[in-house]
């Protein structure tokens, strides 16, 4: 028959198992992952103890000193058995964010203290249990007010964890109640059974299935110690749906792509790693109550339990850390920006919104500014549009908001204007125009672009339609396919179907795939360019040199025209520049392409492309974006000027 002792072993194992499984994946960066590391070690603290109180008092009769021992473990087991519960009830308070609360705390901790008291006064009385050399552990007839009293107080934590429930998340709050209901369980046979030692047993269990179910379903930056993203997407969305207020500080460093560019990941991630750990000890040393989020992208939001915070007069440091003179070179090209908001509030009141947020306040911030309360930025008219961007853009496709802009290209050789890039705008009746820069996007990340896509490939194709359009002087339209309708099974079909509904030659119509569109490899995607290449279509690659693509897949894609950014264009002043671009044009010539220079806005920018044998230019040095009656009037009075080999006099627009 197998020794009563075995359970305690088993937990023992389990929770060493639980131990390393957190020293190995280094789940103690968070308040939350340090709070149930706690309840692990106490709990396996009231295991050993359990352990070592039964061997003790299993050999009769008991010496002396085994006597002493013997007392000295079962009070050590009996308090640390109730401290462990205690635990796990702050542990739940730190999951739900309500640790702050001072009156939750008091509530918790009287009946703890009350209970220890109670222990330790079978020191005097000896109702509790009785330890003789000859009899052994008894218990005691006050044992089952204590069991009673250990109920009442589970009772508790149990009824604020169901109550807690949609805050915690399904996953937790499941694993979580699993471990009360089979926590009280095995506590209740093991009152009713004495010499069947479960309670270790079912507690151990209890730990690894909440280790299992959460820490291994979480998505932690284990490289940084902090919360993912993916978490703070998840909290926030808990926090919205529960009306939960908490304060929120984001931290923003605006040029953290860049920085991470010039001085690789590895720096960038000490500096984040820095800087998080001194945030931790600011912050530690005035609240438990706090997570904290990372974005690779350059944000750091912390989320305090507490609301209606004042940073400036409780964390004075952490603002102190970005603002004043700061002389770490590296700590300025990184351009931080800190923000503080109380969530939710009238305008902030939805996970996305405050997501938006996040990215977006340092626009509505001074130049010279480094900290601000969001309230500022929320009354701004700016954000309350991007707020309504979901409606505005809803409110654009149901009511046909939507317009095509056209800016014209510039064929150095011929002289004139042969072709033009389509440009969607917005237009709302309530905040009027609507920047392309922040409505697709938008329109992207909600899954909308696929009706504005077919919106300009349907405007685009009527107007490629006129009958006046080759007496305009043009050859072709641009207009830029995203990678969403590049994807899409039906693209072949539709623009067939265009097509044929306006009578219109494919060679009038140029499509525009972005680097990022150009750099995914799908079957769908390159099937939908081959076939619309075999249908007479051409291909540009637009905003070279500001991605990934490198030459082997330009030269893999059937492409017609390469246009140069804006971004590199701007740096053509320079000799250094100067020398990029002559090399980008020269080896797109050699390979075959024509090249587009974006965003010429001075006529040195033009003489210097124009000696460098550069194919066409665009930019407002020639002309803005205008709508289609603007073009036309544009076209007629400029390419007028053309007679036979006689080239127009380029002039700014």
């Amino acid at each position: 028959m197998l020794s009563p002792l075995v359970l305690d072993y088993v937990a023992c194992v389990i929770y060493a198992f639980l131990l390393i499984s957190i020293v190995y994946k280094r789940l103690y960066n968070t308040t939350e992952n340090r709070f149930f590391l706690a309840v692990t070690v106490i709990s396996a603290g009231a295991a050993v103890m359990d352990l070592c109180m039964e061997a003790s008092c299993r050999t009769l009769p008991i010496g002396q000193t085994g006597l002493f021992f013997a007392h000295f473990f079962t009070y050590a087991y009996y308090i640390i058995r109730q401290m462990s519960a205690f635990s796990y009830i702050l542990l739940i308070f730190v999951a739900s964010g309500t640790l702050y609360q001072k009156t939750l705390r008091r509530i918790v901790s009287v009946p703890f203290a009350l209970i220890c008291l109670f222990i330790l006064s079978n020191l005097f009385t000896h109702k509790l249990f009785t330890i003789t050399s000859a009899g052994g552990y008894e218990r005691g007839p006050w044992v089952m007010i204590l069991y009673l009293m250990s109920y009442v107080y589970g009772m508790f934590g149990f009824i604020y964890l169901c109550r807690m429930r949609r805050y915690l998340g399904m996953a937790r709050w499941i694993s979580m109640l699993s471990m009360y209901l089979f926590m009280i369980l095995c506590a209740v046979l093991q009152m009713l059974m004495e010499g069947i030692l479960v309670e270790m047993l079912s507690t151990s269990l209890a730990l690894l299935l909440v280790h299992l179910i959460v820490h291994w379903t979480k998505d932690y930056s284990t490289t940084l110690g902090l919360y993912s993203w993916y978490e703070y997407r998840e909290m926030t969305g808990r926090l919205a749906d529960t009306k939960r207020t908490c304060s929120i500080l984001i931290l923003r460093f605006v040029n953290a792509n860049e920085v991470r560019t010039t001085y690789g990941e590895t720096r960038y991630n000490e500096f984040i790693r820095k800087t998080v750990t001194i945030m931790k000890e600011v912050i530690s040393q005035k609240t438990l109550d706090y997570r904290i989020f990372y974005h690779s992208s350059g944000s750091i939001h912390v989320i305090f339990g507490e609301k209606e915070i004042d940073f400036e007069q409780k964390y004075p440091e952490l603002i102190r850390m970005w603002t004043g003179n700061v002389n770490d070179v590296y700590t300025v090209r990184l351009g931080p920006r800190l923000c503080s908001l109380d969530y939710p509030t009238e305008h902030l009141n939805e996970e996305e919104d405050l997501t938006s947020f996040g990215f977006i306040f340092p626009k509505y911030m001074n130049r010279d500014e480094v900290y601000f309360r969001a309230d500022r930025a929320i009354q701004n008219r700016g954000f309350e549009m991007y707020r309504k961007l979901p409606m505005i853009l809803n409110r654009g496709i149901r009511e046909h908001l939507f317009e095509m802009y056209y800016q014209p290209i510039f064929d150095v050789k011929a002289g004139m204007f042969r072709s033009a890039e389509a440009l969607i705008r917005l237009k709302d009746p309530e905040f009027g125009y609507i920047p392309p820069a922040m409505f697709i996007p938008s329109a992207e990340r909600r899954n909308m672009i696929l009706p504005i896509g077919n919106y300009v490939l349907d405007s685009v194709f009527r107007f490629a339609s006129r009958p006046d359009f080759e007496e305009l002087g043009l050859q072709y339209i641009e207009l830029n396919l995203s990678v969403e309708q590049l994807l899409q099974d039906d693209l072949v079909p539709y623009i067939q179907k265009l097509q044929k509904k306006y009578s219109l030659s494919s060679m009038r119509i140029n499509l525009e795939i972005t680097e990022s569109a150009a750099g995914v490899q799908s079957h769908v995607g390159m099937k939908n360019i081959l076939e619309l290449c075999d249908q007479q279509y051409t291909f540009s690659l637009d905003d070279y040199g500001t991605g990934y693509s490198n030459i082997q897949r330009a030269v893999e894609l059937p492409l017609s025209l390469v246009k140069i950014d804006k971004s590199i264009i701007d740096r053509i002043k320079t000799p250094k520049g100067e020398s990029m671009v002559r090399s980008t044009i020269r080896m797109m010539h050699e390979i075959g392409f024509k090249v587009v220079s974006e965003g010429v806005e001075e006529e040195k920018q033009y003489r210097i492309l124009e000696g460098l044998d550069c194919d066409y230019i665009q930019g407002y040095y020639f002309a803005k974006p205008m709508c289609e009656e603007d073009f036309i009037r544009f076209l007629k009075e400029r390419n007028r000027q053309v007679a036979g080999k006689e080239t127009i006099r380029v002039r700014r627009a």
